[in-house]
């Protein structure tokens, strides 16, 4: 085998491999969002999520992308540890599909019509239907089936020239002798592990042994047996975990853990049958051990029976898996930044949004309970409480400043449009909420100087003080809980709330310039007053900002219709909502 061959051979390989990445990012672009949500919305029921699995994974043809898509899930908390186990069960079924597709090079026939389902032609063929439709096709959908059609093709054609670099390898006498040192069942697991291992995939490492068989076959030889080629993939079953489990490196606990049912599920599945599949052919049938193996169908065969054998099996103890995985990694104390999302996610547009949108329900709930803190302590000083405002505004920094790196990168990467939306939300939002939290500190640093200073309000102004609070704490239950959950109706709710906050704060000062004028109140609380009622308007006008960002973002909510009429009187909605607010707190004052 010369240095061309060699060069063929990976280069195919390559070619191979981007067709397989291409096609994922294909399909997840032209799905948007909806391969997320098919996988968090219907992999309750153990049947359900096994299908969910196969499927998804026969469509993005690769149980590694899957996988992957699935621990970013659990990480982002979308998806529970047994929803993984039964999705990744479907996984290792539905990645055999690659390689019936790949089989169709065994097709051996002088018809034209025939010979066009080779990969030699097929690959060809879609590859230029692929590129003619991005190129002259205007629509947006047209083009991405064009994209669709193209990383098929490179599959083929990565096939056709690791098939083609195969051939002198087949004629090889020193290659034949050198499989025959992997005659040991053993060896063969071993063999087909690090081919795995190192490739990434193994739809790719199957794809590469049915290259082999079928150049092999062309030239009349049986190069490969069954004593060699099962245990062979039972191995690259095993292998195709290496990505899984290096996605999951530094993720979260869960995220860890399903990738640890992936590795277990195919390690106990490819023992059992490797065991198995010794003693039959030692005890019974040892006549298959020499048995040639002629086309890449047998190859698809064989690489299905194991997978689908091995799922039955696993389908009763999936419970099992889980419970091993989570003794595997116990439980650790809670990690203050554990939230922040994972740049391996990057790939995956749709995963990174998960993990962006879970890192900013953190920074959401570290902001609220700032706030509401801070609030506390102007009812009660407590230096712990303080030192937990503090904590917590660091860590609301580090979320900003991580977070918004990581949606910016988000944002370079090819998104659809209900994922721009989402990415644009977060991006407007991740703002508002660190100011949120640095309002939150100013307000604790008034409520310190209050207790240092020992400064008492009158009474009328410390019922004043304490409706203001009150209707502020709504306005942010009513914020984060219509952001968290993209509760649009809720959202509506906020203006009238923020405009009743204005109202309270001009009608309070006015009422204090009053009170100095009268002697009832000082000069020196006026001014802490006013900072804290500053600072409490600001977080409604901050809070007003992301509810706005939310509704901003539904896509079937008339947005700029919204902005246009909202404080209008005709606005129906904010006219009741405003008045329910203001018979609620501005008739205490």
């Amino acid at each position: 085998m010369g240095i061309t061959e060699i060069l063929m051979l990976f280069g195919g390989l390559a070619v191979f491999l981007y067709g397989m990445s291409e096609m994922n990012d294909a399909i997840q672009r032209a799905s948007g969002n909806k391969l997320e949500r098919a996988l968090s919305n219907m992999s309750s029921k153990k049947v359900k999520g096994i299908l969910l699995g196969f499927v998804v994974t026969a469509i993005v043809q690769s149980s590694s992308a899957t996988t992957v898509m699935v621990v970013g899930l659990v990480n982002s908390s979308m998806l529970t540890l047994s929803q993984a186990t039964n999705v990744i069960i479907g996984a290792n079924i539905g990645t055999t599909v690659t390689a019936w597709i790949l089989s169709v090079s065994g097709i051996s026939s002088k018809n034209i019509f025939i010979s066009l389902f080779k990969p030699d032609s097929l690959g060809f063929i879609f590859c230029l239907v692929g590129t003619v439709m991005i190129m002259f096709l205007k629509s947006r959908k047209k083009k991405q089936i064009g994209e669709l059609l193209v990383s098929l093709g490179l599959i083929f054609v990565g096939l056709m020239l690791m098939s083609d670099a195969m051939e002198p390898l087949a004629k090889s006498e020193a290659f034949k002798e050198l499989l025959l040192h992997f005659s040991n069942p053993f060896l063969a697991f071993l063999m087909g592990l690090f081919i795995c291992c190192v490739i990434q995939s193994s739809s790719a490492s199957v794809g590469i042994l049915q290259a082999l068989v079928n150049s092999a076959a062309a030239l009349g030889i049986g190069l490969v047996n069954f004593g060699l080629a099962v245990p062979l993939i039972l191995g690259m079953h095993v292998g195709t975990c290496i990505t899984a489990m290096l996605s999951s490196i530094g993720a979260g606990v869960n995220a860890k853990r399903s990738a640890l049912v992936h590795l277990y599920f195919n390690l106990i599945n490819s023992i059992a049958i490797l065991l198995l599949f010794i003693v039959a052919t030692t005890f019974f049938v040892p006549e298959w051990l020499d048995r040639p193996i002629n086309t890449p169908l047998e190859i698809a065969i064989i690489h299905t029976a194991t997978s689908v054998i091995g799922a039955l099996a696993m389908i009763p103890i999936s419970g099992f898996l889980t419970k091993l995985a989570i003794k595997t990694v116990p439980e650790k104390p809670n990690e203050d930044l554990k939230d922040l999302p994972d740049e391996k996610f990057l790939t995956s547009a749709v995963v990174a949004l998960g993990q962006s949108r879970k890192a900013l329900h953190k920074m959401a709930e570290l902001a609220r309970d700032n706030l509401l803190d801070s609030l506390d302590q102007l009812k009660e000083y407590s230096t712990t409480r303080a030192e937990e405002i503090e904590k917590r505004e660091g860590l609301i920094d580090t979320y900003e400043d991580k977070v918004g790196s990581y949606l910016v990168k988000i944002c370079e990467s090819n998104l659809g449009a209900s994922e721009s939306r989402e990415a644009a939300k977060f991006l407007h939002v991740i703002s508002d909420f660190e100011r949120i939290s640095d309002h939150a500190l100013n307000i604790q640093a008034s409520a310190e100087e209050i207790a240092d200073k020992k400064i008492a309000f009158s009474d009328k102004a410390a019922v004043e003080l304490d409706t203001i609070m009150e209707a502020l704490r709504e306005m942010v239950d009513v914020t984060f809980t219509s952001f968290v959950n993209e509760d649009t109706t809720l959202a509506l709710e906020a203006e009238p709330l923020e405009e009743v906050i204005d109202e309270l704060k001009a009608v309070i000062m006015s009422k204090h310039v009053e009170r100095i004028q009268t002697g009832e109140c000082s000069i020196q609380n006026g001014f802490v007053l006013n900072d804290l009622l500053t600072n409490m308007e600001r977080v409604s006008d901050h809070c007003s900002n992301v509810t706005t960002c939310t509704l901003r973002a539904y896509k079937d909510f008339d947005f700029h219709g919204y902005l246009s009429t909202v404080k209008d009187e005709g606005n129906q909605v904010f006219t009741e909502k405003l008045k329910i607010y203001e018979e609620k707190y501005m008739t205490r004052l």
